[in-house]
C-alpha cells in the first residue's frame, strides 16, 4: 500500500459575474494621460514613472480587504469585505465563509446573494467538519487558518480567487480514495452543473449571474489529475486526485461569465411550434466522442397538426451542426411528441453494451388504445446516428394519463451497467385521480453487461482459476471489460484487496485505482497490478468502474464485482509461496 505523504493541495477559485462586458467598461475609472499633472511638475523626485507607481498602488489598494463596521447584509453586523469594481462584486468574509452581493445596484433590497462555506473535507465516504477558523488580512489576501486547513482567498481584476492548503492527509484514507472538499452553499442563486462537471452556473430566473469553475489539478510533478464538480443539493463538492498521486497537489478553479451572444442556435420555422420548449443533452449518439443534443417542438404540423417533432445536432471539433442529423415525429393529430425529450444514456445490448447513447422521446397526448394516454419512444444510437424508428415503447394503457410529460435517464439504479428509464405520467390514476405516476425500465430489459472480472499472473494474461496461484510472491493481476452505462465515455477502475478474513472495509485493505480510459463504443479490457501482499497468502477482490464526475448519468461509479463464481468472503487466489527451494548437493 502506498504511504501517506503530507501534501499542500491549493484550490484556487475567481468569481466573475455572468454579464456583457458593456457595463464592466462603463463602470471603470477613466483613463489618465501618461506624465506627470500640472501640480506636480516642480515637486523634486515626482518623476513620470514614480507618477506611474503612484497611480498603480492606488488601483490595487482599491481591492484590499478592509473590515466594515456595517454590512449590507441583515445577519452580519460587521465583517471585512472586499469590493471589485472589474467585476461589480463585493464580498464579506464572514467568520464561517464568504458572501457574495453585488457591488452597487438599484434600489434598496439586495438582487442577489450567494454564500460559500466550506463545510468538511475528507473522502468521498469519510468527509469530517472543519473547526472553527481564525482570519488573518494582508492587502488584497484574507486567510482562514485552521488545525490542518488552510482557506484563503485574493481580490483582484480577475475576481475573487479561492484557495485551500492541507497540510498533511485527512484521517481514515485507503490507497485509491478521491479528496473531496464540501461547500455549503445559501443565498437566492440556483447552482447548475455545466460542462460535464467542470463548471457550476449560479444564476436567478432568466439570468445567469456567476460561473464558478474551470477545474483544473496537478501533484508535484506538474501530471494533471482527474478532478470534477458535482451539486449535492444545497452543496458543492469537489473531487480530486487520490491518496497515491504525488503531493504537493495543487488545485485551481477559474469563474468566468457567459460570453455576451450564443455560440450557436436553431429555431422552428414554423408559427407556434413551440421549438425549444425541451432541450438536453442526448450522450454521444454516433460514437464520435463529442455531446450531441436533442430540441423538442411539440406544436410543430408536418402533415398532423400539432403532431409534434424533435431533433438531434450532433457535436464535433467546430461546435454543433447548423442542420439538424436525425428528426423524427409522430404522425399523429395532436400527439405533441417532442413535449419532453433528453438521453437515456446506452440501454441496449446482448450482456456487451453498444457503447452509444440513446435518446427518449414523450408524446403525452398520443393514442394508442386509450385517448391521450401518451407514449414513450426510445431510439437507439449507432455509429451512423440515431434510429429512425422506435427501438422501444413504452405507454400508461390509461386514457387521458399523459404518459411521457416527462422522461430521462434513470441512471443505472439496479448496477448492472446498463443505463435504465424513467417516465413521468402527471395525470394518471391509481386510487386517487389525477395523483400521476413515475415509471422505471430496466436497460437491456435487466440483462446485466458482460464484464468479464478475471486474476491474472503477472507474467501473461492467463487467467488464475479460483483458488489458484499467483506466479509472483506479492502481486497479481485484475482485469476488466471498462464499459459505461452512458455509452462513449472515460472510465477508470477502482479495486479492493484483503487478505481473507478481512472485510473490504477495513483500514488494512489494499485498494487503489487506475488512470482514466476511453472505452470508446467496443469498451476496453482494463489490466492493472496489484502490489504490495504477502507472500502464500489466500486473498479476495473486488473492482468497480468510476465515471468522471458530471456524466450525463450523474452517476459517479457501478457496483462492485468480483470472479462470479465465488463469495464476498470467500478465497479467490493465493499469492506464491515465499520461499526457496534447494535440492541436495551429493557429493562423490
Amino acid at each position: 500500500m502506498a504511504a501517506h505523504k503530507a501534501f499542500s493541495p491549493i484550490l484556487t477559485l475567481t468569481l466573475l459575474p455572468i454579464v456583457s462586458p458593456e457595463p464592466i467598461r462603463a463602470s471603470r475609472a477613466p483613463s489618465r494621460e501618461p506624465g506627470l499633472p500640472g501640480a506636480l511638475e516642480n515637486t523634486p523626485g515626482a518623476t513620470d514613472n514614480w507618477w506611474a507607481a503612484v497611480q498603480e498602488d492606488i488601483r490595487r489598494s482599491e481591492y484590499h480587504v478592509t473590515w466594515q463596521e456595517r454590512t449590507s447584509l441583515t445577519d452580519v453586523q460587521a465583517a471585512y469585505q472586499a469590493h471589485n469594481r472589474a467585476h461589480n462584486l463585493r464580498t464579506y468574509f464572514a467568520p464561517s465563509g464568504i458572501r457574495v452581493i453585488p457591488r452597487v445596484f438599484e434600489g434598496e433590497a439586495l438582487p442577489w446573494e450567494l454564500g460559500l462555506t466550506l463545510s468538511g473535507y475528507g473522502y468521498e465516504d469519510i468527509v469530517r467538519p472543519v473547526t472553527a477558523a481564525t482570519q488573518h488580512v494582508e492587502a488584497n489576501r484574507i486567510t482562514y487558518e485552521r488545525d490542518a486547513l488552510t482557506e484563503w482567498y485574493v481580490n483582484d481584476e480577475r475576481g475573487l480567487e479561492q484557495g485551500f492548503a492541507l497540510a498533511a492527509p485527512p484521517a481514515g484514507a485507503q490507497s485509491g480514495d478521491s479528496l473531496t472538499l464540501d461547500l455549503a452553499l445559501n443565498g437566492d442563486l440556483t447552482p447548475m452543473l455545466a460542462d460535464d462537471g467542470q463548471m457550476v452556473e449560479f444564476g436567478a430566473v432568466g439570468e445567469h449571474i456567476l460561473r464558478y469553475g474551470g477545474l483544473v489539478v496537478y501533484d508535484a510533478t506538474g501530471r494533471q489529475l482527474p478532478a470534477g464538480l458535482s451539486v449535492l443539493g444545497d452543496s458543492i463538492r469537489i473531487t480530486y486526485g487520490d491518496t497515491a498521486d504525488l503531493y504537493p497537489i495543487t488545485v485551481g478553479m477559474l469563474v468566468t461569465g457567459l460570453s455576451p451572444t450564443h455560440d450557436w442556435s436553431a429555431e422552428g420555422d414554423q408559427d407556434l411550434a413551440q421549438f425549444g420548449h425541451s432541450v438536453g443533452t442526448a450522450g454521444d449518439v454516433n460514437g464520435d466522442g463529442y455531446a450531441d443534443v436533442i430540441v423538442g417542438a411539440f406544436y410543430y404540423d408536418n402533415g398532423e397538426s400539432n403532431e409534434g417533432r424533435a431533433w438531434v445536432y450532433h457535436g464535433s471539433a467546430t461546435g454543433l451542426s447548423t442542420i439538424a442529423d436525425w428528426d423524427v415525429e409522430s404522425d399523429q393529430v395532436d400527439a405533441c411528441l417532442g413535449y419532453a425529450v433528453g438521453t437515456v444514456g446506452d440501454v441496449n445490448g446482448d450482456g456487451f453494451s453498444d457503447g452509444f447513447s440513446d435518446v427518449i422521446v414523450g408524446a403525452y397526448y398520443y393514442d394508442n388504445g386509450q385517448t391521450n394516454e401518451g407514449v414513450a419512444f426510445v431510439y437507439h444510437g449507432s455509429g451512423a446516428g440515431l434510429s429512425s424508428t422506435p427501438d422501444w415503447t413504452g405507454e400508461a394503457d390509461q386514457g387521458s394519463a399523459r404518459f411521457g410529460a416527462a422522461v430521462g435517464t434513470a441512471g443505472d439504479v439496479n448496477g448492472d451497467g446498463y443505463a435504465d428509464v424513467i417516465v413521468g405520467a402527471d395525470l394518471y390514476d391509481n386510487g386517487q385521480t389525477n395523483e400521476g405516476g413515475a415509471f422505471v425500465y430496466y436497460g437491456n430489459g435487466g440483462d446485466g453487461l458482460h464484464l468479464l472480472p478475471r486474476q491474472l499472473p503477472t507474467s501473461d494474461a492467463t487467467p488464475i482459476a479460483h483458488l489458484g496461484i499467483s506466479d509472483s510472491w506479492t502481486s497479481f493481476q485484475i482485469s476488466l471489460i471498462g464499459r459505461s452505462p452512458a455509452g462513449r465515455e472515460d472510465v477508470r477502475l477502482q479495486w479492493q484487496v484483503a487478505p481473507l478474513g478481512t472485510p473490504f472495509t477495513a483500514t488494512n485493505v489494499i485498494s487503489g485505482t487506475s488512470g482514466w480510459t476511453d472505452v470508446l463504443t467496443t469498451g476496453v479490457t482494463i489490466s492493472l497490478t496489484v502490489d504490495g501482499l504477502e507472500p502464500g497468502t489466500p486473498y479476495h477482490w473486488r473492482v468497480r468502474m468510476l465515471y468522471r464526475p458530471g456524466n450525463a448519468m450523474g452517476q459517479p461509479s457501478g457496483r462492485w464485482i468480483h470472479i462470479p463464481w465465488n463469495g464476498w468472503t470467500e478465497t479467490d487466489l493465493r499469492t506464491a509461496p515465499g520461499y526457496d527451494v534447494y535440492l541436495p548437493l551429493v557429493l562423490r
